[in-house]
């Protein structure tokens, strides 16, 4: 037996309340002497008995009442017992659905409890009576209709039910019921049950209130069985977190990256060891935790650096438990062998240190001058007119400082640089025309919001400060943790607001002012990213230029914008192949295999045009090798992995890691 709320049961602390009542009501007798009392005695005595076992009965009485109001509230279940299922013999139609979450291969030592799910599944086949039919589901945030009609041949079900695997995937039971009750609704057996094995996450019964319903809803034609596995639950620590912290990944360029390890033990753990390796190799670097609580997290700072240019992996890892799932976590980057910069002023002065890029340039490269030939962030500072070359494919940054307005040249091949995948950060300042930014068809489509007219701040405050707690943005989440400093102390005497543009869901907001108003925002534009700020890149009109802050969040936001411009997309599964002729790449009968880490294959095919290779399923997390295998002469296909936005191909190693 189980409760559907567990939490109410501390209410049976208020059954120690009517014991409370009756001892602090109890009377307390005065002893006088009357002559006639010792009449009364033998009474008395008679009586005591009667009187005190009435007491205590009703005591009693009042406890059990406080008892029971509990176990109602909390909503007491009677859990199948798979084991010692009867069936009575009598032919019926069963559904078993079988939970293959993640949480599933958590073991007891000799046994996953995915493994004793489907032994239990496999018992309860075995009792079912002459002329029974079942269905084979499993369940995890989605269906996988494994036998998806009832059938009576429980050979081929056991089978299937044998050939089960894991995923790695959470769990929502709802679907899964939802589906196994229309599947019965449809069928003429007198006797319709479904089977519902799984270890009874959280999560899992997110819906729980639309399965109530249905189980009530169909409470008298099926009759639902909630087996639960692994019920006392086991010790388990997990890698939760890794993040990249430091600036963009380049070659031979240490690279700080974030590991998160919780514990969802019931005891606290120590001494635990976080290793972080590149590609699968030795690790480049570890630490030790000295210690966390139940329930707890701790964050580790580790470092890696990167020899080659290319995609690579990063794998951060703990010692093997019981839960071998959650052990370790992968990450898929983009190493770049230089980050070339462009870095547009909208004015000119003979003094370096009061152009419009002087601090971007110096925040960009923060190293000594006998170190910036090796850095790999290459800064070139010009003018508007740069735009109109259309060298401005070679920059994976561009910055705009204070720039009035561009060509009609040069805003078409920036929109065009933007939708290709580039990365544009905008600084406006006292020149900027914010009527041409917010109507030209070019830029216009590019920004996150529209510029208001330029306005100082409040009297009364004579600057404006930024927010200096609740950052929810990925770029500004570092800045929660006190350790790290605050933005709240980055003051501006003079702005643009930002007015977010009626119906645009794209737009987000990276950071806001004290008021609440956006101080800087964030927009996808087709591949790329466009970053736009609400103040000056110098001191004219804001201390950010020489805040703390300025130099790790122009980093952040560099790395966020280059990565995600040169990442590999996965919201449909499609990872571009080389640029081929359309005829003859739906001609090719092969086109690449992906290899998931343990060892298991998928076969590609081209699809569309141009031509793409499509994967065919989403039920692989973590780190997916491709690798391109082909009959074909080499002369129309090699090994090649894509760069950037300008739709050329070139060749490269063999293998190349996405996420």
């Amino acid at each position: 037996m189980t409760f559907i709320n567990p939490a109410i049961l501390f209410g049976l602390l208020a059954v120690g309340l009517p014991v409370i009542i009756h001892l602090l009501t109890k009377p307390r007798l005065k002893r006088m002497y009357w002559a006639a009392s010792r009449f009364l005695l033998k009474s008395v005595q008679k009586n005591r008995r009667r009187v005190q076992f009435e007491d205590i009965l009703l005591l009693v009485l009042r406890c059990l009442l406080v008892l029971l109001l509990v176990i109602l509230f909390a909503r007491p279940a009677f859990l199948t017992d798979a084991a010692g299922l009867q069936l009575g013999g009598e032919a019926s139609t069963v559904v078993i659905l079988l939970d293959n979450s993640m949480s599933m291969g958590q073991s007891d030592g000799t046994q996953t409890r995915f493994d004793q799910a489907k032994a239990m599944a496999d018992g309860i086949l075995s009792k079912l009576g002459t002329g029974s039919s079942g269905a084979l589901y499993l369940v995890a945030d989605g269906v996988k209709p494994v036998i998806p009609k009832p059938t009576q041949d429980l050979t081929v079900l056991r089978r299937s039910l044998a050939q089960a695997s894991l995923s790695d995937r959470s769990t929502d039971l709802y679907p899964g019921l939802k589906q196994a009750v229309d599947l019965l609704k449809a069928s003429a057996a007198a006797h319709r049950e479904i089977f519902l094995l799984t270890d009874s996450q959280e999560s899992a019964w997110r819906e729980l209130t639309r399965i109530r319903q249905l189980q009530d809803e169909n409470a008298k034609d099926i009759t639902m069985h909630f087996v639960i596995i692994g019920e006392k639950g086991e010790d388990n620590l997990a890698v939760s977190g890794l993040q990249m912290i430091g600036t963009v990944a380049a070659v031979n360029q240490p690279l700080r990256c974030a590991v998160q390890v919780t514990n969802w033990s019931r005891t606290a753990v120590e001494k635990i060891p976080v290793k972080l390796a590149i590609d699968g190799d030795a690790p480049q670097d570890q630490a030790m935790i000295d210690k966390i609580d139940p329930g707890a997290s701790r964050v580790v700072n580790l470092f890696v650096r990167f020899r080659d240019p290319g995609y690579h992996s990063i794998t951060a890892s703990i010692p093997g438990d019981r839960l071998p799932a959650d052990n370790q976590r992968s990450i898929a980057l983009l190493v770049l062998e230089q980050i070339r910069t462009l870095v547009v002023e909208g004015t000119t002065n003979p003094d370096p240190s009061a152009r419009d890029g002087f601090f971007l340039r110096h925040a960009l490269i923060p190293v000594r001058p006998d170190q910036v030939d090796q850095y790999p962030i290459k800064v070139t500072l010009g003018q508007p007119a740069e735009l109109d070359n259309s060298t401005i494919d070679q920059y994976q940054l561009v910055f705009l400082s204070n720039v009035a307005q561009l060509t009609p040249l040069g805003a078409q091949n920036l929109q065009r640089y933007v939708n290709g995948g580039g990365a544009l950060i905008i600084f406006p300042g006292p020149t900027t025309d914010i009527s041409y930014y917010n109507t030209n068809p070019n830029l216009s489509a590019l920004l996150p919001a529209q510029l208001g007219a330029s306005r100082d701040a409040p009297a009364a405050q004579k600057f404006l400060s930024w927010q200096s707690h609740d950052y929810t943005h990925p770029i500004t989440t570092l800045w929660n943790d006190p350790a790290s400093g605050t933005l709240g102390s980055v003051r501006v005497s003079k702005y643009f607001p930002l007015q977010t543009k009626p119906g645009d869901a794209a737009a987000r907001i990276v950071v806001k002012y004290a008021d609440g108003e956006p101080a800087v925002m964030e927009q996808s534009v087709g591949k790329g990213k466009v970053i736009l700020f609400s103040s000056t890149a110098t001191t004219a009109w804001t201390t950010f230029p020489i805040h703390p802050s300025f130099v790790p969040l122009l980093l952040r936001i560099s790395r966020r914008a280059v990565r995600e411009a040169n990442s590999i997309s996965r919201r449909d599964n499609r990872l571009p192949s080389r640029s081929i002729p359309p005829m003859r790449a739906r001609s090719f009968p092969c086109c690449a295999r992906a290899t998931k880490n343990g060892g298991s294959r998928a076969r590609l095919s081209l699809a569309s045009t141009p031509p793409c290779c499509a994967m065919p399923t989403r039920n692989w997390p973590g780190l997916i090798s491709f690798s391109w295998v082909t009959i074909l002469s080499p002369r129309w296909f090699l090994p090649w992995h894509p760069i950037r936005r300008n739709q050329s191909w070139r060749r490269n190693p063999r293998r190349t890691s996405i996420p």
